[in-house]
């Protein structure tokens, strides 16, 4: 086509040449006609313009053709280049951004590969190594990495994009190609390590390497971006965990009451499962505190000192339940609505205040019982003593008796004497059974039968004016209790609620029912003994008295602690300690004005049946009472020995005393002609009781030995198992119980009663 409008450019050319040159002749003419001559001049000038013509016109062509290419390759790279920022903006992972961006630029750039490794920015080491798919069959990734690996150091310390021909091993698979390699860094830091390779060709000198540079120093702001934001992540989420699982309460509050925001724990404290209960349970944080006035102290604090390290406050959760709490709070500079922020922690403390509690009641207990103990031993040294003191005397009255008519005054004053002896035995079995030394015989009882049998007693030993009503509610209930000192604890208790109402008309209420260890509630009476699971007798004496005032409710159960005008302070005292020998407990609760209730717990026997027998009861004593053969009485007290060596003689025995177990021991051996039985006292100095009879059992193994003591029967006799003890006599005792222990442990032949 271009050659056809070249030949009718010509022809035309030719003929309005011809026409200028050749005038005459009209232009038609000119050109159909044909003159040889004239169109070979012509068409070699048309033939040299149109050569002129193509050079300029393939010149021009050639240009734009490369200035299109260009711009195409421009416009390529611009399209990469924002694809690679589109990444960066719109990727959170510098694994997938990297690897998205390594693939980008090898498209973008017409790279063989694009290779990268990423690093760690503190220490350096190697994270993650990401390559882009090989082109061909090149060796260039794994090149770039062995290349990577031995100039890694060296490029960490290099600014820019660093390009170089490829080696020659790589030149025979792609000619003219060139490798790039950078630190993809920021701020003097190094992120990842990049390398790719490609040919030169396919852009002007240097514009690709400007827009590849350009891409490394984005990347490794970007990087560096992400790696902060990670960090950033990283540490949010160890400050969400550790706030979220802290074991202490954390909250935020305004200074008007209004919750912002708590933990888990602070929401457990208040009483709920988890922060968002607790926050649609709350209009505002005045409700938690108990009363809410210290809410107010807790401000008043905060707002002076800036900042409160230590504040104790009682928290009533929306369970309902309380809750001791140590806060630490402070005021923030934020505020919310105009309202200042408190920021705090708070520990719940109710258990280490329980704990404390209970460890200072422990301490009090101790310090009781250690007084308690001291007391007791004190007690059950002094009624020793006034035993035998008391039995001196008594056996003195009688002896005298004996001597004196019976119808006579002086006969009288000695019973009077013996009576009052009898009376201040009494109180020294109170002062045992508060030791809990005075003898008992434990069986297990029918516990409200033996209630039944004293209640006609108690009802005659009171006032008129004073009504007893009994309430029981266990008739099969059974204790092991000895039935003398159970009805020495109900009739002091009984006696002690009467006392109480003065000769006012009132009524002592007894209830008793069975209870189980859950269902108690010592602490109100203040029972300090531990209860377990198993179920206990319950024994409750109210009376309608005065009362007790607060501060004497500790002291009640003290001896010879008193609060009545003629009282002796032996009574109660005396059932703390019976109870505590039975493994039971005694309380008292009271309002002053309102009356006093004592509580008595003894845990139910196991087994139904009696644990011992009775003892064997002595027979009638004959006054015909008389007896040959030699008796010993061994005692530390003179007055004792003398007393009861006049009674052995009285009644025509040979009586020999001794004050010690040596000396006793030294004159039975000389004893020619053996003796018929032994008195012996278990306390005595140089030699006791047990010692002398161990000895005394290797000379008289058969001889009967009768021991005599202050304490009780069962205590005293523990010690002498093996020793063949023939009975026991419990000091002070009548004259007519001694007469009916050595009729029961001496032969026949060895006294009469006729």
């Amino acid at each position: 086509m271009l050659a056809i409008l070249m030949g009718l450019y010509a022809w035309v050319l030719d003929a309005y040449i011809s026409y200028r040159f050749f005038p005459g002749k009209p232009f038609m003419e000119v050109l159909c006609e044909h003159d040889p001559i004239r169109t070979l001049y012509v068409r070699s000038v048309v033939v040299i313009l149109f050569f002129i013509f193509g050079l300029v016109s393939g010149n021009l062509i050639s240009r734009l053709e490369k200035s299109r290419e260009r711009e195409s390759l421009k416009v390529h790279l611009l399209r990469g280049v924002d694809r690679v920022h589109a990444l960066i903006v719109t990727e959170t992972d510098a694994v997938r951004l990297v690897s998205k961006a390594l693939d980008e630029i090898r498209k973008t750039f017409y790279l063989d590969y694009a290779h990268c490794f990423l690093l760690d920015p503190d220490s350096g080491e190697v994270l993650h190594k990401l390559g882009s798919p090989e082109a061909g069959p090149d060796q260039g990734p794994r090149a770039c990495e062995a290349t990577l690996e031995t100039r890694s150091d060296q490029l960490r310390q290099v600014d820019g994009l660093q390009v170089e021909d490829r080696s020659e091993r790589e030149k025979d698979a792609r000619e003219g190609s060139r490798r790039y390699m950078a630190p993809l860094k920021f701020k003097g830091t190094t992120y990842a390590l990049f390398s790719g390779a490609g040919q030169l060709a396919r852009f002007p000198e240097g514009e690709n390497q400007g827009f590849l540079e350009s891409i490394c120093n984005d990347l490794g702001h970007a990087l560096a971006k992400l790696h902060d934001a990670e960090v950033l992540n990283h540490n949010a989420q160890k400050l969400t965990a550790l706030y979220e699982n802290a074991p202490v309460g954390i909250f935020s509050s305004t200074v008007g009451g209004k919750l912002v925001f708590l933990n888990e724990a602070m929401a457990n404290i208040l009483g709920g499962e988890t922060p968002e209960e607790v926050m649609e349970c709350t209009d505002t944080v005045r409700r938690f505190h108990v009363p809410e006035k210290r809410r107010d102290s807790f401000l008043k604090e905060l707002k002076t000192e800036g900042w409160l390290r230590e504040f104790e406050a009682e928290l009533l959760g929306i369970d309902g339940e309380k809750r001791i709490t140590r806060l630490a709070a402070r005021l923030t500079g934020s505020s919310l609505n105009g309202d200042a922020v408190i920021e705090g922690f708070a520990m719940d403390i109710t258990h280490t205040r329980q704990a404390e509690m209970e460890k200072g009641i422990l301490q009090k207990q101790l310090q009781q019982t250690r007084h308690f103990k001291s007391i007791a031993v004190l007690a059950g040294g002094i009624a020793h003593e006034f035993n035998n003191i008391l039995q001196a005397m008594m056996g003195s009255a009688y002896l005298a008796q004996l001597k004196t008519e019976t119808s006579s005054n002086t006969w009288r004053y000695l019973q009077d004497i013996q009576d009052s002896g009898s009376r201040a035995a009494r109180l020294c079995d109170q002062m045992l059974s508060y030791a809990g030394k005075k003898a008992m015989i434990l069986k297990v009882e029918p516990v409200e039968d033996c209630l039944n049998e004293i209640r006609t007693v108690l009802k005659e030993n009171i006032p008129e004016a004073v009504k007893i009503e009994f309430d029981l509610r266990a008739p099969h209930a059974r204790v092991r209790m000895d039935r003398v000192s159970f009805s020495e604890i109900v009739n002091n208790l009984v006696m002690n609620g009467v006392e109480a109402m003065k000769d006012k008309p009132g009524t002592v209420h007894i209830v008793s029912e069975v209870q189980t260890g859950e269902e108690l509630d010592p602490v109100q009476y203040g029972i300090s003994k531990k209860l377990d699971d198993h179920e206990y007798w319950v024994l409750s004496v109210k009376d309608e008295g005065v009362g007790i005032e607060k501060e004497n409710l500790q002291n009640v159960f003290d001896p010879f602690y008193t609060t009545k005008f003629q009282g002796r302070g032996l009574g109660l005292s005396a059932v703390a300690g019976i109870l505590d020998k039975l493994d039971g407990a005694i309380g008292v609760k009271s309002v002053p004005g309102n009356g006093a209730e004592f509580l008595v717990v003894l845990p139910l026997a196991e087994s139904v049946l009696v644990e011992t027998e009775d003892r064997d009861r002595p027979a009638p004593v004959s006054a015909q009472f008389r007896g040959k053969g030699v008796i010993w009485v061994v005692d530390d007290e003179p007055l004792i020995c003398t007393t009861i060596e006049r009674l052995l003689e009285k009644w025509g025995f040979e009586p020999r005393a001794a004050f010690d177990g040596q000396e006793a021991l030294n004159k039975m051996r000389e004893e020619p002609d053996g003796f018929l039985c032994a008195i012996l006292d278990v306390t005595m100095p140089r030699m006791g009781g047990l010692e002398t009879m161990r000895r005394l059992r290797e000379f008289a193994p058969e001889v009967p030995v009768i021991i005599m003591s202050g304490f009780e029967e069962q205590q005293s006799l523990e010690q002498f198992q093996g020793l063949k003890v023939s009975g026991f006599i419990h000091k002070p005792f009548q004259m007519e119980e001694l007469q009916a222990k050595l009729q029961q442990v001496l032969p026949e032949s060895a006294y009469t009663t006729e």
